[in-house]
């Protein structure tokens, strides 16, 4: 059995933003222009998110890293960009999980730190079937031409995506490792500790090739490390959110209220 661990939570947000605005769960593109020395994501955790990386590979690489056939010369070019070797071991050497899209499909996924999604089924995906699963998704799906032009000719962007969990463990990956059932690797239960999963999420565009770079770093933040305001604005925002999007993220709001009464 791969022994995954958990790694250690952020203390606040000083190093990124706090990912909920308006007090509302709002589903926005959230495109927020960053400099292109602003990408990547390096702090003290690195080698701990870099051994994460390798136990997935040790498990099975097939489940964690693909790519559509056919578009080596667009990996090849993004990967240049990554870092001086193969696609794969650029992307071993960095915190951030990365796809590349283009023409709006997915042609290569490097997800070692999947938030409850399989990468083998959304290879080869265009951006609305990548999100079809995605609760209340639908205004984003009409403005999609603009989105991708967006993300191919201008940026580089940075944008935000949270939800809960009751560990710090990278790797959710929908099917557990062998050995472990569902409930042990789920990570959404409500206990004493738990989090905000942040995803940072960046964007740059490749307009030669009509393509796109997403990286996604992801972190915690224990929920009693939150302030009352972000607090507040977390309740807020779980308080506005669909029947269908608490399913999909996996929330019960009556438990999440609970909580506060139980642990703060």
């Amino acid at each position: 059995m791969t022994n995954y661990k958990q790694i250690p939570p952020l203390k606040n947000f000083d190093s990124f933003q706090f990912p909920i605005k308006n007090n509302r769960y709002e589903i926005a593109p959230g495109l927020q222009k960053i400099e292109p020395n602003d990408i990547f994501v390096k702090n003290e955790f690195y080698h701990q998110y870099l051994e994460e990386k390798k136990k997935c590979q040790q498990e099975d690489p097939a489940k964690y890293y693909c790519e559509a056939p056919g578009f080596e010369q667009e990996i090849e070019i993004v990967s240049s960009f990554l870092g001086p070797s193969s696609f794969h071991e650029n992307c071993m050497a960095l915190q951030e999980d990365i796809a590349i899209i283009k023409s709006g499909y997915n042609i290569a996924i490097h997800l070692s730190f999947p938030n409850h999604w399989n990468p083998t089924t959304k290879i080869g995906q265009s951006f609305f079937e990548t999100h079809k699963p995605v609760a209340d998704f639908e205004p984003i799906n009409k403005a999609t031409p603009s989105i991708l032009k967006a993300c191919v000719t201008k940026g580089p962007f940075e944008r935000y995506a949270w939800g809960l969990s009751s560990d710090t463990r990278l790797n959710h990956h929908p099917l557990p490792p062998a050995g472990l059932t569902f409930n042990q690797w789920n990570g959404r239960r409500y206990q004493k500790d738990m989090y905000m999963r942040v995803e940072r999420q960046a964007i740059v565009g490749f307009e030669k090739i009509d393509s796109f770079l997403f990286t996604i770093f992801t972190f915690f933040v224990h929920l009693q490390d939150l302030t009352k305001k972000q607090y507040h604005s977390l309740e807020l925002a779980i308080d506005s959110m669909t029947e269908e999007t608490l399913y999909y993220k996996g929330i019960d709001r009556e438990k999440f209220h609970q909580y506060k009464k139980d642990f703060l």
